[in-house]
């Protein structure tokens, strides 16, 4: 909706991206788990894909060019997708 963005291709992610090792701890934190991660570089990952290649991108541009914040940091996503909610039984 931005004139700005017209013709143009923006990266949108965060700005700081997390290795996996370390999206585990954030996540771990957030809901409060207490347990040791470890990591294991022995063992192969469990899916076949190049893991050479880095899946993380640039997104100044769009933080420059168009001012894009994220509306929920991610210490409060993780702490909402982390809460505790009331079961629902299917039916």
């Amino acid at each position: 909706l931005d004139e700005r963005a017209g013709g143009e291709i923006f990266n949108v992610g965060e700005a700081d991206g997390l290795t996996e090792l370390e999206w585990v701890r954030a996540i771990a934190t957030a809901a409060g788990w207490s347990g040791q991660v470890i990591s294991d570089a022995a063992t192969p990952p469990s899916s076949s894909a190049e893991w050479g290649v880095p899946l993380v991108v640039d997104t100044r541009r769009i933080r420059e060019v168009l001012g894009y914040q994220e509306p929920i940091g991610r210490q409060e996503g993780l702490r909402r997708a982390t809460a505790a909610r009331p079961h629902r039984s299917g039916g």
